[in-house]
């Protein structure tokens, strides 16, 4: 632990610095997959220290770059949610008393700071903290909402400890009226089709301070059209990846309020079409960005389960990422540190899957503007989707009317969690932090359990975290739901437990 303590420490102080200062951005970016996907046991002050640095470099130009911008976004991601529950109040006191702070909040990523309210939650839940203790957990939201001010849904804050509740009830922050949001990408809209000029167009859609609605234009283009004007990849180069995560927001804003007004199944499927092909034709978005954004949109009732209802068409019905699911767990195992082939398996997969990261897919073939693409040696995008699955099912299990869809998507593309570097904690996590809305639910609960089961099954023998007799329970069918454990199976437990701390 010593030595590796020590590499990591250089890892974070002196090496990242250098690549930054030296602009090296292609070392950053296998640096940052090393240590997503190679480095498995990290300190939490380290890890810290390395999210602070993340948004820093975040911030600067010169990563307002596709491929790195998406790379910098998902290692921030898996930091966050990786951070244990006893980990969170003493790291973060700690960080926050030091000057400049705030370097761990992000400036601009709703996402992010999002997902941290949601890890602050969990940890105050399941350390018993349910109240702010200190000052510094309230100066964090304080200045996480002043960064970016978000509201959250009824039943997220109905999970959340009663301080962090109150919080979010008494922040004020303005709601958008989503006709007007419609009347504006109307309006914009009619723009786009009656513009002739090319620098026209590209400077009006791109102008800075201009409402974030280019990809809810996009989206109308394929379902008037079938098709995106080539004109459309100039303007998303001209946007950027920074900015064009405030038209995620938007577009999703957007894409649920159509689906509420439509109330038609053949439009709802004309709607998955163009939303498909704007992931995986067009490449303007990756799936992992969309579902997360998604999945954290403040929405209500029938709003949020039409949200839900497009991550589940995008997720399940549609086989683009479900095959993508199915090819990598078929082919590979987590254990990379014991196979002689990995590298050849990580490439035959992107061999099949090729990410593209610059619209490819609406560039004109005439005139291809050539992007150099960074080393890509650890990553892809399965690996990538495993922490929003982890926020995905939370989202899910917080609302009762939309359980068919998580038990769907777990069926589906819950093996991925033959991936997940603490799956069982993640499981202890969910059961201990919905402890109350789970109650009267024991075939989901049951559901939860078994896809942690079954993604490992492959690799871990059989009994590897849970006892012969609720294996046996396991197996039952899903009706039998009312197994109470004689007092011999204690006995057994606690046998477990002694020979675990024994090392036998």
């Amino acid at each position: 632990m010593e030595i590796e303590s020590l590499g990591i420490k250089g890892f974070i102080s002196q090496l990242l610095p250098t690549v930054f200062t030296s602009q090296a951005w292609g070392i950053l970016h296998t640096l940052l997959e090393m240590f997503s996907y190679r480095l498995h046991h990290i300190q939490p002050h380290y890890r810290v220290q390395l999210l602070g640095h993340l948004h820093t470099v975040s911030n600067m130009p010169i990563t307002n770059q596709n491929q790195l911008h998406l790379c910098v976004e998902s290692t921030a991601l898996r930091l966050i949610t990786g951070l244990g529950s006893a980990e969170v109040q003493p790291q973060l006191s700690r960080i926050f008393s030091e000057p400049r702070a705030t370097g761990f909040l992000s400036q601009d990523s709703e996402e992010l700071n999002r997902v941290l309210v949601l890890t602050l939650a969990r940890a105050m839940h399941v350390t018993g903290s349910e109240a702010f203790s200190t000052q510094w957990c309230k100066d964090i939201l304080t200045t996480i909402m002043q960064s970016t001010p978000h509201t959250w849904p009824s039943h997220t804050t109905a999970c959340f400890p009663s301080s962090l509740s109150e919080f979010f009830k008494t922040a004020t922050v303005a709601r958008e009226d989503k006709s007007a949001l419609k009347r504006s990408v109307d309006t914009e809209y009619k723009k786009w089709r009656t513009m002739a000029n090319e620098n026209d167009i590209i400077a009006h859609f791109s102008m800075q301070g201009t409402p974030p609605l280019f990809l809810c234009i996009i989206w109308k283009s394929l379902i008037d059209d079938n098709r995106i004007l080539p004109i459309a990849y100039r303007v998303l180069e001209k946007i950027g990846p920074r900015v064009l995560s405030a038209h995620l927001r938007t577009f999703c804003d957007f894409i649920v309020y159509e689906f509420c007004l439509a109330g038609n199944q053949n439009y709802f499927t004309r709607y998955i079409e163009a939303l498909n092909d704007m992931v995986w034709k067009c490449n303007i978005l990756t799936i992992d960005r969309l579902v997360l954004c998604l999945s954290l949109r403040s929405l209500e009732n029938n709003e949020a389960r039409l949200a839900f209802y497009i991550i589940y068409q995008i997720l399940v019905r549609s086989t683009d990422f479900k095959n993508r699911v199915t090819d990598f767990l078929r082919d590979n195992t987590p254990d990379h540190w014991l196979q002689s082939n990995w590298h050849e398996k990580h490439m035959n997969f992107h061999k099949a899957y090729p990410e593209k990261f610059f619209y490819e897919g609406i560039q004109d073939l005439n005139s291809p503007i050539q992007h150099q693409y960074l080393p890509v040696y650890f990553g892809n995008i399965c690996l990538r989707f495993i922490p929003v699955l982890d926020i995905l099912i939370h989202r899910l299990v917080e609302m009762v009317a939309v359980q068919k869809f998580l038990e769907s998507i777990l069926d589906n593309i819950g093996g991925l969690y033959k991936f997940h570097d603490r799956p069982i904690t993640y499981l202890y996590n969910t059961l201990h932090y919905y402890d109350s809305k789970l109650a009267g639910r024991a075939p989901l609960k049951r559901r939860l359990v078994n896809t942690i089961v079954l993604a490992h099954r492959d690799i871990h023998t059989d009994n590897w975290f849970l006892t012969e007799d609720y294996h046996k329970y396991l197996q039952l069918s899903s009706e039998t739901t009312n197994w109470v454990p004689e007092q011999d199976y204690y006995i057994r437990l606690i046998g477990r437990l002694v020979d675990t701390i024994k090392g036998q």
